[in-house]
C-alpha cells in the first residue's frame, strides 16, 4: 500500500495514427471527456476543429488545457504518418525507440488501423489502447475478439457490428440488393 508521502503516478500519454480522420476527433474528445468524468483531468471539453480532419490541434489543446495531476498529454508525443507509408515506418521506429530508451511514455493511444497495427506486435511494456478500428481481428491487430494476445494491449471489437448496421439499414430502406467496396488488404478489411 502506498503511504501518504508516496508520489502520485502521472500517466504520460502519446498518440499515434496513420493519418487524419474525422472519427478520430470524436473518439479523442470522448476519451478526454471520460478522463474528466473519472477525475483524471480537469478539462476534457477539447474543441472539435472546423474544416479539418486533423487531431493535432486537439492534442496540443489537451497538452496545454486538460489540467489535473494524473494524466499528461505530451506535446512532442503526437505521431501522425499523414497516410504516407515511409512516414509511418519512421514514426513507428521513433516511438518505439523513445518508449524503450527515453522511458517518458506510460500509455499510447493508437488510433485507426495503421496505429493499431504499428503497436500490436511491438515489444514494449507500456499499455496500448487501440481505438477507432472497425475490426481489429481482420486487421491483424488482435488474434481474437476474446483476447488481445498481450497483457498491455486493449482493442475494442464488436463482431456483429456490420450485421446490426445492415439490419437497421434494411429496416429503414427495405433494399433488395446491397454491395460494398473496399480495398482487399489488411488495412482495407480493417477500416
Amino acid at each position: 500500500s502506498q503511504g501518504a508521502s508516496a508520489p502520485q503516478k502521472v500517466w504520460r500519454v502519446a498518440y499515434v495514427e496513420g493519418g487524419p480522420f474525422v472519427d478520430y476527433q470524436k473518439v479523442l474528445r470522448g476519451v478526454a471527456l471520460g478522463l474528466q468524468r473519472m477525475g483524471l483531468i480537469r478539462n476534457g471539453a477539447v474543441p472539435l476543429p472546423e474544416n479539418s480532419e486533423s487531431v493535432s490541434g486537439m492534442w496540443e489543446w489537451l497538452a496545454h488545457n486538460a489540467g489535473g495531476t494524473k494524466v499528461r498529454f505530451l506535446t512532442d508525443a503526437f505521431y501522425s504518418a499523414d497516410w504516407d507509408a515511409e512516414t509511418r515506418a519512421a514514426n513507428r521506429e521513433a516511438l518505439l525507440k523513445r518508449i524503450r530508451e527515453k522511458n517518458d511514455i506510460d500509455l499510447v493511444l493508437a488510433f485507426g488501423t495503421w496505429g493499431g497495427q504499428d503497436l500490436a506486435d511491438a515489444d514494449v511494456d507500456v499499455p496500448v489502447i487501440v481505438a477507432s478500428v472497425t475490426n481489429a481481428v481482420e486487421a491483424g491487430i488482435i488474434p481474437s475478439a476474446e483476447d488481445s494476445g498481450r497483457d498491455n494491449l486493449a482493442a475494442p471489437i464488436e463482431p456483429d457490428r456490420f450485421k446490426h448496421q445492415v439490419m437497421l439499414f434494411h429496416d429503414i430502406f427495405k433494399f433488395k440488393k446491397l454491395g460494398i467496396a473496399y480495398e482487399d488488404t489488411p488495412s482495407g478489411r480493417g477500416s
